[in-house]
């Protein structure tokens, strides 16, 4: 019974292990990615400003501690923001003050991979709030 303890503890143990490696290595790679992502959202912003005509939506950088972010506000009738930010392992988008869509207030996360463009990932980290706009 010790040694099927033992055997359930190391399992545990070498779990725990390889969880924490990929947080860490998820992490690295949201870091890894997040200028060019960046960039991405900055180019969408701009393409949507230079859409409507008018500068609606401002963009500013953000840095807490290790974890890098941007906010995009929308002036004018439109209102709201979006805040956009690492966050351990994924990247973190908050809205708020948007009226319409069922989008006040919400908070998801995005899990990075290599399977989409930085384009895409900004694409869709921005679209539904942009949509309510």
């Amino acid at each position: 019974m010790g040694r099927r303890r033992k055997q359930v503890s190391d399992r545990a143990d070498a779990l725990a292990a390889a969880q924490a490696t990929s947080e860490r290595d998820r992490r690295a790679l949201c870091l890894q990615r997040w200028p060019g992502i960046l960039a991405a959202i900055t180019t969408l912003v701009a393409a949507y400003n230079d859409g409507a005509g008018l500068q609606l939506l401002t963009i500013g950088e953000l840095h807490a501690g290790d974890d890098p972010g941007v906010t995009i506000a929308a002036g004018g009738s439109a209102g709201g923001a979006i805040t956009i930010a690492v966050e351990a392992d994924a990247l973190l988008v908050h809205t708020s003050g948007v009226p319409t869509g069922g989008l006040h207030g919400s908070i998801r996360t995005c899990i990075i991979d290599g399977s989409r463009s930085d384009l895409a990932v900004a694409a869709y980290l921005l679209q539904d709030w942009m949509d309510h706009l």
